[in-house]
C-alpha cells in the first residue's frame, strides 16, 4: 500500500489514543445524564398520572382521565427504556458473542406495545363516558382540569427535550423513543385541554369524550410507529442508505483506486451498527498484504462512522480478487483437496521419489497448479524433462479441474549429500 494512503489512517488512531481519557469521561457523563433524566421522567409521570386521574374523575372529564392513564403508562415506558439502554451496553460474553444490542430493540417493542394498549383503553373509556351523557362542566371543574392539563403540557415538553438530548448523546433508540413518548403525552394533554375548554365554552358535553378519543388515537399511533422501528431492527433492516453511501465514499477515498469497495452493508445493533465490507484486491496480492488492506478498510470505516456520529460495534471484511468472474457460479474445489490429489497423482510415477512442494492458485476462471517433484540423483536432464512431461499429462487427466500444471524437478537430496560433501541441497531444475 502506498505510504500516502496509510497516513490518514495513522492520524485517527493516534488522536484516539490521546483522547481516550476524554472519551471515557464523556461516556460516564452521558450514562449519568440518561440515568438522571430517566428517573426524573418516571417521578414526573407518577405525579402527573395520579393528579390527572384524580382531578379527571372528580370533575367527570374523560379526556383528562385518558390523559392520566397515558401518563401512568409512561412509568412503565421509562423503566423499560432505561433497562433496555443499560442492558444493551453490556459487553459481549460467551453466550452472546455479538453483544446485547438487540435488547434495546426489544425494549422499544415493549414501549410501543404499551402505548398501543394504553390508546385502546383510553378509547374504550371515552366511548363509555360519551354514552353516559355527562352534564356540562362547571367553571371550577373546567378551571381545575385545564390547569392540570396546561401544567402537564409544559412539563412533558421539557421532559421531551431533555430526554431526546440524552438519548442522542447516548445513541439509544429506546431513550429517543421514550422522548417522543413524552412529546406524544404533551400532544395528548393539548387535545385534552381543547376538549375541556370547548365543553365549557360551547356547552357541548360530547366534545370532552371526542377529545379523549383524539388522545387515544395519538397514543396508539405513536406506539405503532415505535413498534415498527423496533421490528425493523430485530429483523436486521438495512441502515440508512444515505449514510452508508457516505461511509463507502470515505473508505474508497482512503484506500485509493487500487482497492475497490464492492459492497458495504450495515444493520442497527443497539447503540451502534454491524457492518459487512467487501473489498476487491489484485488477484496476485499475498494473503498477508490482502489482510493489511482489509485492516485499513475497517479502520477507515470506523473513523468515518465516528466522524458522522455513528458507533460501529463490529466490521466483517471480505476480500475478493479483482478478476473474479461473478457470472461463473460454479464453486471450485478447495486448494487443499486439489493439492492432495495432485501430490497423489505425481507419486504414482515410478521415477518420482517424493513431492517437495505443491500449491494451487486461482487465476480468473482458471485453476493452476505448481508441483516440485524429487527425482533420482543420477537422472539426466533429458530424462527429467521426459518425466516432467509425463507427469503434467497424467495430472491433467487425473485432476480435470486443473487448467495448467507447472512441474519443477529436484534431484534426490539424500544421495546428493552423500556424494557431494558441503552441498546442503540437491540440484534443482525447472522442467515444465
Amino acid at each position: 500500500m502506498r505510504p500516502a494512503t496509510a497516513l490518514p489512517l495513522l492520524r485517527p488512531v493516534a488522536r484516539g489514543a490521546r483522547s481516550a481519557a476524554a472519551r471515557s469521561h464523556t461516556m460516564l457523563s452521558t450514562e449519568a445524564d440518561v440515568q438522571r433524566i430517566s428517573a426524573v421522567g418516571i417521578l414526573a409521570d407518577v405525579g402527573f398520572g395520579c393528579t390527572k386521574l384524580g382531578v379527571g374523575t372528580a370533575c367527570a372529564s374523560p379526556a383528562l382521565v385518558a390523559d392520566g392513564a397515558h401518563s401512568l403508562a409512561d412509568v412503565l415506558v421509562g423503566a423499560v427504556s432505561y433497562g433496555a439502554y443499560a442492558a444493551a451496553r453490556a459487553p459481549p460474553d460467551e453466550e452472546h458473542p455479538y453483544g446485547h444490542g438487540k435488547i434495546e430493540a426489544g425494549g422499544s417493542l415493549v414501549v410501543g406495545g404499551a402505548l398501543v394498549a394504553t390508546g385502546a383503553a383510553a378509547a374504550a373509556n371515552a366511548a363509555t363516558m360519551a354514552t353516559a351523557a355527562p352534564d356540562v362542566m362547571t367553571l371550577p371543574a373546567m378551571t381545575a382540569c385545564a390547569g392540570v392539563a396546561a401544567l402537564s403540557i409544559a412539563g412533558k415538553e421539557w421532559l421531551y427535550r431533555a430526554t431526546l438530548r440524552a438519548g442522542e448523546r447516548g445513541r439509544s433508540d429506546a431513550i429517543v423513543a421514550n422522548a417522543h413518548h413524552h412529546r406524544s403525552d404533551a400532544y395528548a394533554s393539548i387535545a385534552a385541554l381543547g376538549g375541556i375548554v370547548g365543553t365549557y365554552a360551547l356547552g357541548v358535553p360530547w366534545l370532552d369524550p371526542l377529545a379523549a378519543a383524539g388522545v387515544a388515537a395519538v397514543v396508539a399511533h405513536q406506539g405503532v410507529h415505535i413498534c415498527r422501528d423496533a421490528v425493523d431492527q430485530l429483523l436486521d433492516a438495512s441502515f440508512d442508505p444515505a449514510r452508508l453511501e457516505q461511509l463507502r465514499d470515505a473508505v474508497s477515498e482512503t484506500l485509493g483506486p487500487e482497492y475497490v469497495v464492492e459492497r458495504l452493508r450495515a444493520r442497527k445493533a443497539g447503540p451502534g451498527i454491524v457492518a459487512d465490507l467487501v473489498l476487491s484486491v489484485p488477484a496476485g496480492l499475498s494473503a498477508s498484504a490482502a489482510h493489511q488492506v482489509g485492516e485499513h478498510g475497517a479502520v477507515a470505516l470506523r473513523w468515518a462512522a465516528s466522524e458522522a456520529g455513528v458507533a460501529v460495534a463490529d466490521v466483517q471484511v471480505h476480500l475478493d480478487p479483482s478478476d473474479r468472474q461473478e457470472r461463473d457460479t460454479r464453486l471450485a474445489a478447495l486448494p487443499s483437496t486439489l493439492e492432495k490429489r495432485v501430490t497423489a497423482r505425481a507419486l504414482r510415477h515410478p521415477r518420482v521419489r517424493g513431492v517437495a512442494h505443491c500449491v494451487v492458485r486461482y487465476d480468473n476462471t482458471k485453476v493452476l497448479a505448481k508441483v516440485d517433484v524429487i527425482l533420482p540423483d543420477a537422472m539426466t536432464l533429458r530424462a527429467a524433462h521426459g518425466v516432467a512431461g509425463a507427469l503434467r499429462r497424467s495430472i491433467l487427466r487425473g485432476v480435470p479441474e486443473l487448467h495448467e500444471v507447472d512441474v519443477d524437478c529436484e534431484l534426490d537430496e539424500r544421495r546428493a549429500r552423500t556424494s557431494r560433501r558441503g552441498v546442503g541441497r540437491g540440484r534443482h531444475t525447472s522442467c515444465m
